[in-house]
């Protein structure tokens, strides 16, 4: 029965087939659809444009949907997670039987590989929907395949690739990734969990000396993990070799603990409560010489160790973790986005007034008969949700390309090709940094933007912004993962300035370095002149070369943390000039005319959006003249007022159904019904509070 429904589930899959569960019903407020029909691009078109092939049959399958699922408690959110990941379990199961059959099929006939792709395709929809409808669910599935597993596939040999890639995918041992520790975070290098090598017995013993040794925030290990890639300082013959990963088992198939392993749970968390983050102890537990992953880093029965071509190799899968963060940034506001341009557009408040009319105390006024202003008509709502929606844009397409070239990055490793690895490191580091940061900062204005109703669990964003709170932290603290992408920067400004001539991207830092960029300065006259693509990539690289240079010019006399903020700040407008070379990049390969014109219309917005917040950087390094200040906050304003008329299909074309959003942002607009419904249906929304008796009564009573 679950797995009929799971061959429906996936057999629907289709960008724009469905807009909503709410698409089909009545009118409900009429306002969306007035929006919608003055649109002059293709929705449906916008949303293969932007790959968002959604699911949109994932709330019939129960197993799945949680339709009270802000009213759980720690531990039923836990539980469901749980239900859900082994339902995907089977789902997974069930998928590899199908595919198998069908493959035998097409033998028989002659055919083969047909519908490969797009299988693929709606899987990776599936995977997509459902985490971003549960990040509880994906992070305990992105900690056991992306980190555990992924740790595994990238630094493993082929023989241990083999040996658990079973066990993996079928999740008869479910894994967990622990590096972090009680006193150590960001500082890998300086964790404090050993792993001595026995030369006698062939064996690695796994030990946790101090208290701040302890594995912390491991998520996974508090209920559920019985593996563990165990990050440690690596002894042989009383030498320290660093850190390297380890295999550890850290449960039976009884659940109960192994050995020397002593497991905890760290506790209430901001969000992501339905993931068992635990501490771990180990008590001089070996392992076999086998269970190090060797793929890189060597150490041989007789204890001769072998050092990796690069070090961050023995970082691959927190690599693939940042990118993955970079498209969850995007990928999250755009839900953020679709209930907070719908509500704001279904809003309405205060009388719609014309220009004579200039009466300030709107707190008294009564509606007119013309009746009352959608508030998304408001400057300053659009001021603040309009820029945000240029941005999704941007990092979506960023994270497009990010993502191909670690896919590239990691063919090449394949075939031990690691010139583009630094870059890549390097450049999602930095991306990481800032998208999650943009992101932290959009989720807040848009719960704003919901006035008081933003202040409900049942609004979503409350649930969205606790819950993202840890993409800062995690996979690298920001602060750390900017300075990492600033000293690649300054390796590479040292080589330009050596007489390197850079290539590929980094090109436009030897070409400000030897003084071939024009001054770009002297080309604005107007402020038509502001919404040219090429003037608005020739600001933000010379932006970037001008604040790399000022922070590099400082690192020859003064030390990496007096110049720490120059350092972040050069990182930033580095990767703000590659989001917004993505951009533009993919705006030139737009076929549909009026698709094209509507995301040059986002991506002057957010070019506009980046020189007004960083417009002190810009003076400073004279690659704006102050007299440009008015020109860009007036073309910012023209084309915020511009970007307004179709924010509603904007944010249609992501393609998110109702269910995984919010009564605030369905797309049929009848929001009030539906948000009171969801109140009514919370438990003792209703009737004589439990405590009554025992406190409520005897102070009136009494």
């Amino acid at each position: 029965m679950a797995s009929g429904r799971l061959v429906r589930v996936l057999g629907h899959l289709d960008a724009g087939q469905v807009t909503s569960e709410g698409a089909s019903a009545a009118a409900g407020v009429p306002v969306l659809e007035k929006e919608r029909a003055e649109c002059s691009f293709d929705v449906r078109e916008m949303q293969t444009m932007l790959h968002e092939v959604i699911q949109s049959q994932l709330e019939s399958t129960p197993e799945l949907f949680d339709y009270n699922a802000h009213d759980f408690s720690r531990m039923e959110v836990r539980e469901r997670t749980m239900e859900k990941i082994h339902y995907c379990s089977n789902m997974m199961k069930m998928m590899k039987k199908s595919k198998v059959d069908r493959e035998d099929e097409q033998r028989t006939r002659g055919r083969t590989g047909k519908g490969s792709k797009q299988e693929a395709d709606m899987t990776e929809a599936f995977w997509k929907i459902l985490g971003l409808y549960d990040p509880n669910w994906s992070t305990r599935i992105a900690v056991h395949y992306g980190l555990f597993g992924g740790a595994i596939y990238g630094q493993g040999t082929d023989e241990q690739r083999e040996l658990y890639a079973e066990d993996i995918q079928t999740l008869r041992i479910v894994g967990c990734f622990a590096m972090t520790e009680l006193g150590h975070g960001s500082f890998v290098r300086g964790i404090e969990t050993t792993a001595t090598y026995d030369i006698p017995t062939q064996q690695f013993i796994i030990n946790t000396p101090t208290e701040t040794a302890t594995k912390w925030w491991i998520g996974g290990a508090a209920h559920t993990c019985t593996h563990s890639v165990v990050f440690a300082q690596l002894y042989i013959k009383g030498k320290n070799y660093g850190v390297h990963s380890f295999i550890c088992q850290l449960r039976n198939k009884d659940g109960s603990t192994c050995e020397g392993i002593e497991i905890g749970d760290c506790g209430l968390k901001m969000g992501r409560q339905g993931v068992d983050n635990g501490w771990i102890k180990f008590h001089n537990v070996a392992v076999p010489r086998d269970n190090m992953l060797m793929r890189w880093a060597k150490v041989s029965p007789t204890g001769e160790y072998s050092k990796p071509p690069k070090a961050q190799l023995s970082y691959g899968a927190l690599i693939a973790g940042r990118v993955s963060l970079i498209s969850g940034s995007a990928d999250i506001m755009k839900k953020a986005l679709t209930i907070a341009v719908r509500y704001s557009a279904v809003r309405t408040q205060f009388p719609k007034k014309s220009d004579e009319d200039n009466d300030e105390n709107t707190d008294a006024i009564h509606p007119k008969e013309s009746g009352e202003e959608q508030i998304l008509n408001y400057q300053s709502h659009q001021y603040r949700l309009m820029p945000l929606l240029a941005g999704t844009y941007a990092f979506h397409f960023a994270a497009m390309q990010i993502n191909a070239t670690y896919d590239d990055m990691m063919a090449d490793i394949e075939s031990e090709a690691l010139e583009n690895l630094p870059e890549t490191h390097a450049t999602a580091a930095g991306l990481k940094a800032f998208t999650t940061w943009w992101a932290q900062k959009g989720l807040e204005q848009c719960r704003q933007c919901l006035g008081g109703h933003g202040y409900s669990a049942y609004s979503a964003l409350p649930g969205m912004l606790s819950d993202f709170g840890v993409m800062v932290t995690w996979e690298g603290d920001n602060t750390v993962m900017a300075q990492q992408n600033a000293r690649f920067l300054v390796k590479k400004y040292r080589e330009a300035k050596g007489g390197k001539r850079l290539t590929g991207f980094m090109k436009y830092l030897s070409d400000y370095i030897h003084g071939n960029t024009p001054n770009i300065s002297l080309s604005i006259y107007r402020m038509e002149d502001l919404y040219d693509p090429q003037t608005q990539l020739e600001i933000h690289k010379k932006w970037a070369a001008a604040l790399i240079v000022r922070a590099c010019d400082r690192l020859d006399t003064e030390s990496w943390n007096d110049c720490m903020m120059d350092l972040i700040q050069a990182s930033e407008a580095h990767c703000y000039y590659y989001v917004l070379s993505c951009f533009a990049d993919r705006i030139k390969n737009i076929a549909d005319i009026n698709i094209g014109r509507a995301m040059k219309r986002l991506a002057d917005l957010f070019a506009l959006e980046n020189m007004e917040q960083h417009l002190g950087n810009l003076l400073r390094e004279a690659v704006l003249h102050p007299s440009h200040a008015k020109l860009i906050q007036v073309a910012k304003m023209r084309v915020i007022a511009s970007v307004r008329k179709e924010a509603v299909p904007l944010v249609d074309a992501f393609n998110y159904p109702d269910f995984m959003l919010s009564p605030l942002g369905r797309y049929d607009g009848d929001i009030y019904t539906h948000y009171f419904e969801m109140v009514r249906r919370a438990p003792n929304s209703q009737g004589i509070a439990p405590y009554f008796k025992k406190f409520i009564s005897p102070l009136i009573n009494g």
